[in-house]
């Protein structure tokens, strides 16, 4: 009778699960932060009209890093102590000093029409993804690269990931492709995948997330074998994509259009929404207990988790 009670108060008075959010400002011009990369305490944030900002307490203040940047940033990564971007016009830039000096860094490709769309990371090794060129990969952190296409020809990438000497790669256009020899041959993988429009791909111990454009998220637990649905709390998937993933501990956070930011505990099953709901979001990070979000067109935020 008790626990009868405790659920029917509970019913009238519901948790509010919303994080307390809160403006980055100091130092921090523009408002769409399309990129987000933290790695201890360097924090990059990536806004596409003015550069990119450099933080190292928390995004308390920043420091514009735009030394040798040609045009605007499309993504930021981190990746043993290197900083790397990909810009507006498919280049691949990177820093070996905290962001103080940028370099252009295609040298190797063998046609400089080449566009990179997103980059991934096995130590040493650099994958870039391309528009309609197939994937690239450097054996000596950029200096030089090679192309890999046989099976992935004349597609889109979206999103690259590494996952136990495996490359899966999302494309626009063909949905999810693997390659188990470093990018030398690749297969499709999208039994169970309702549409080929692949937004990007996350990883999370061998639990592979996927976007799908206007069909939500898709999850594989035997690395690409076959998919399954994990859409329950996002409500009209006709209304809402999802366009960043983020794990913090056990939980899976995403960025949605249309929606704010979601967090699922149990691997996907189950998605409710903690914030920010009229913005879009476009980027996810996370460091000493705060949550960052870039949103297109609202500036950064971040709260406490």
């Amino acid at each position: 009778m008790k626990y009868l009670l405790v659920l029917f108060f509970l019913s009238l008075f519901p948790i509010n699960t919303s994080l307390k959010w809160e403006k980055c400002i100091d130092g921090l011009h523009g408002d769409t932060f399309n990129a987000l990369a933290i790695e201890n305490e360097d924090f990059l944030a990536g806004e596409f009209h003015l550069g990119i900002f450099y933080t190292t307490d928390n995004g308390s203040k920043w420091k514009v890093k735009n030394v040798g940047l040609p045009c605007c940033v499309k993504s930021l990564y981190i990746n043993q102590t290197i900083f790397w971007g990909v810009i507006s016009d498919g280049q691949i830039v990177n820093s070996t000093d905290k962001g103080n000096h940028w370099n252009v860094n295609n040298i190797g490709f063998s046609d400089s029409t080449i566009k990179i769309t997103t980059i991934a990371f096995h130590e040493n090794i650099v994958f870039a993804g391309t528009v309609k060129n197939g994937v690239l990969i450097s054996l000596d952190k950029g200096n030089t690269w090679k192309e890999k296409n046989n099976g992935i020809e004349g597609k889109v990438i979206t999103s690259l990931v590494y996952i136990e000497d495996q490359i899966f790669a999302g494309t626009l256009d063909g949905g999810i492709f693997l390659s188990k020899d470093l990018g030398s041959n690749w297969i499709a993988k999208n039994s169970g995948l309702p549409c080929s429009s692949i937004i990007t791909i996350f990883n999370k111990d061998n639990n592979i997330f996927v976007s799908v454009f206007n069909h939500g998220i898709f999850l594989s637990t035997d690395l690409g074998k076959s998919w399954t649905a994990k859409n329950n709390g996002f409500g009209d998937l006709s209304k809402i994509n999802i366009f960043s993933f983020h794990i913090i501990k056990n939980d899976v956070y995403v960025g949605t259009i249309g929606g704010g930011i979601f967090k699922s505990s149990d691997n996907g099953d189950n998605w409710e929404n903690i914030g920010l709901k009229e913005y879009d979001i476009i980027s996810l990070a996370s460091n000493h207990n705060f949550i960052y979000a870039g949103t297109n067109g609202k500036g950064l935020f971040k709260a406490k988790y």
